[in-house]
């Protein structure tokens, strides 16, 4: 967690972001809770984006012989961005820290709510904000028993509205996000009832993408390209070839499968260099990495949904 030094430079910038609503006030009894927003910074020491909100919560005690303290139990926070039309969209959940406080009367305390994001929640801010400034609604819920001999317990809930500027959000937040280091892309899902071999092996491509398992990554896009390959034989566009070896065999014939002559070439060029490169021969003498597992997805990915997209459907088959 970043301590006060970092906050107090981030307020003392000024334009790193303007509160709207800055002070909400909780009454029970004859005192009350006052709630200032302190500011909103990017966490610096996380593997993921994450926003810090500090809050102060000052607890105003009322008249009266009797003084208790209080303890709160934070439950539940929101974070929500509003859009272009005004609409309010939701964000993420928050996690407090501390998520109980105590509370003498007439006496102070900060606590934060801390927002996860990640890299598609980013595009998604992105979109909302239109390359403007960034208007944010945060809203939580919170316990507060006062500890006499017989507790008392009080539900209440308050929020802030706060701006962060374009200028800031771009250079802080998105800097330290390393936003801009990170493309991200959205793989389309493929659907089609006669490609569920093919998508079943692609999916379990991208499973042992994510464990790690490079070599299974290809062993499992050659199968999916191999069911591609049979299924649109199987719908009869197929023509008989002569190899290398003098020898004849029955390959797609892509011109007549896409309908269209040049692309039919091109996307048989691409599908058979894929071949070439999901085979075990052109990574002899070596292991398989990261990067040779990703350019196999994505090309093996890209020309199923696109074959997909073109073939046409033949019920019954």
């Amino acid at each position: 967690m970043n301590d006060e030094k970092n906050f107090s430079k981030l307020e003392n910038f000024k334009k790193g972001y303007i509160i709207f609503f800055i002070m909400s006030e909780f009454n029970f009894g004859s005192s009350k809770l006052i709630f200032n927003f302190k500011g909103v910074e990017p966490e610096k020491y996380s593997i993921i984006p994450r926003v810090n909100l500090k809050i102060n919560v000052h607890y105003s005690f009322g008249s009266g012989p009797a003084r208790y303290n209080i303890n709160l139990f934070f439950t539940k926070s929101e974070l929500k961005i509003k859009s272009g039309n005004k609409s309010y969209y939701y964000v993420g959940s928050g996690i407090f820290l501390p998520s109980i406080i105590e509370l003498k009367p007439n006496s102070s305390n900060y606590f934060y709510i801390l927002i996860d994001l990640d890299h598609f929640k980013l595009v998604q801010i992105e979109k909302l904000r239109g390359g403007g400034d960034i208007f944010a609604y945060v809203d939580f819920s919170f316990i507060l028993e006062e500890k006499r001999e017989k507790p008392v317990k009080y539900f209440g809930d308050t929020y802030f509205d706060f701006k962060i500027s374009k200028s800031d959000w771009v250079e802080i937040f998105l800097s330290l996000f390393k936003f801009r280091e990170v493309f991200l892309i959205e793989i389309p899902r493929i659907e089609r009832p006669d490609f569920i071999d093919i998508i079943d092996n692609l999916n379990e491509a991208w499973k042992e993408y994510s464990m790690g398992s490079y070599d299974n990554v290809l062993v499992k896009c050659r199968k999916a390209m191999e069911g591609l390959s049979n299924i649109v034989k199987k719908y009869g566009f197929r023509k008989e070839i002569t190899d290398e070896k003098g020898e004849k065999k029955t390959v797609p014939a892509w011109e007549k499968a896409l309908a269209h002559r040049e692309l039919g070439k091109i996307i048989a060029v691409l599908v058979q260099k894929n071949f070439g490169f999901l085979s075990p021969a052109a990574h002899y003498g070596k292991a398989t990495n990261r990067e040779d597992a990703e350019l196999a997805l994505m090309l093996t990915h890209g020309l199923i949904n696109y074959i997909s997209k073109k073939l046409p459907f033949q019920k019954g088959s």
